[in-house]
């Protein structure tokens, strides 16, 4: 399956600035792993990018559920922080 099969066609550009020996390095790696160098390269970040937002989507959910109703996400002062303890509280 080629790439434009999966993620559609290639249409919009990035420009990158590194050393001839950073390219070598990531043009030979790209043929051991008999990739063409822009999936070698787009693959990993796109893995990345996709963990990064999906953390911040994450993140934002959490914060609008507790501002919905803060106080039913206040910690008792009188409970030491320990996440052990507190997953054995809430199992």
């Amino acid at each position: 399956m080629s790439w434009d099969e999966v993620f559609g066609p290639r249409t919009a550009r990035l420009h990158m600035r590194l050393t001839e020996d950073g390219l070598a390095l990531l043009r030979q790696a790209a043929r051991l792993r008999e990739q063409d160098l822009t999936s070698f390269v787009l693959g990993p970040a796109l893995d990345a990018a996709r963990e990064v937002v999906r953390r911040d989507q994450q993140a934002r959910l959490q914060m609008a559920t507790i501002a919905r109703d803060p106080l039913r996400y206040v910690r008792d002062p009188r409970l030491p922080e320990d996440p052990g303890l507190a997953a054995l509280v809430l199992a």
